[in-house]
């Protein structure tokens, strides 16, 4: 073999690892605040600009808990189709119930300590879910197709992992807050901070959006 060919033989060798494991997704973070204060079970979610770019995540199972008179975690972030359980964590009988909007009303009854109760969210939409014995308890299922999607933890900050080269719109949702729209971009292998600050308002809810499993 001759020297030119083994050099370009050792150039592909050398070559061809890299671009195999390069991955074409990149990372966008950053943090949510109001009024200079971090702000948590923030719902955060991007859609691609281009509707060909669109995907849908397969349904999950999820858990919310009944726990101190609270429901825990505050907001959980689903796929249409995805089962959500309710555990009573607590010594006293507890009731989950989504009030009728839209035809989308549900109650699973009264339930003791200790029960368990699931419901399947098949649609797309913001889900306020309440207790019946306790007025003060809500919660929020928050049912979304796209696979981009997180929750603010307590200190505002969130990460949307593997999210392909490419424009997308960010959105947020909150129950106390209104909805924040921002342009941002995924690069490969690159990772985006924001710094969100969100106003006061009504939220806007997600099943006005188009549906990724419908996109042309």
């Amino acid at each position: 073999m001759s020297r030119r060919r083994m050099f370009a033989c050792l150039v592909l060798f050398s070559i061809a690892p890299i671009a195999a494991g390069s991955a074409q997704t990149g990372s966008i973070g950053g943090t949510i605040t109001a009024a200079g204060t971090a702000v948590a079970d923030v719902v955060v979610y991007l859609v691609p600009a281009a509707t060909s770019g669109r995907g849908a995540a397969a349904p999950v199972a999820a858990e919310m808990d009944q726990r101190a008179l609270h429901f825990i975690p505050h907001a959980i972030v689903v796929s249409p189709g995805s089962t959500v359980s309710f555990t009573n964590s607590d010594r006293v009988m507890h009731n989950v119930f989504h009030p009728p909007k839209g035809g989308s009303a549900f109650d699973l009854g009264l339930f003791g300590p200790g029960e368990r109760r699931s419901f399947v969210f098949d649609h797309e939409g913001a889900f306020v879910i309440f207790c019946h014995v306790h007025p003060e308890m809500v919660g929020y299922v928050v049912v979304l197709a796209t696979p981009w999607r997180a929750v603010t933890d307590d200190r505002g900050r969130f990460t949307l992992e593997n999210v392909p080269t490419g424009s997308y719109v960010l959105h947020t949702w909150s129950g106390k807050f209104a909805e924040h729209l921002q342009q941002v971009s995924a690069g490969s292998d690159q990772s985006a901070h924001l710094e969100i600050s969100l106003a006061r308002g009504v939220p806007v809810d997600p099943r006005a959006l188009p549906d990724p499993r419908r996109a042309p």
